[in-house]
């Protein structure tokens, strides 16, 4: 058995801001559920199976590619297609993340 945070489904988002705060709030309730399970773990609570959480992603869709300034120092897209990564930390990188959105 393995013990998860709470589910949150994916959405989409044209707002930068609120895909940000989507992000933080998966990535929150996932720092907290593992520290949680710490806690209990050190008071003496050993639950059964696996511990798990996991970091937000954000998928990108495309049917184009135009090259952006090449001086930036951003990921780009192979081709047109559907992307997706991970993202940590929403609390210290929001700048660039919304900058990116």
């Amino acid at each position: 058995m393995t013990t998860t945070p709470t589910l949150i489904v994916t959405q989409s988002f044209t707002d930068a801001d609120a895909a940000l705060a989507h992000a933080a709030t998966i990535y929150s309730s996932g720092i907290n559920h593992l520290r949680q399970s710490l806690q209990d773990f050190v008071a003496g609570q050993d639950k059964p199976g696996r511990i798990r959480a996991c970091y937000p992603f954000v998928r990108v869709r495309t049917d184009t590619v135009a090259r952006a300034d090449s001086r930036l120092s951003y990921g780009f897209v192979a081709g047109p297609g559907v992307y997706e990564t991970t993202l940590t930390r929403p609390d210290l990188f929001a700048n660039y993340y919304r900058e990116q959105f």
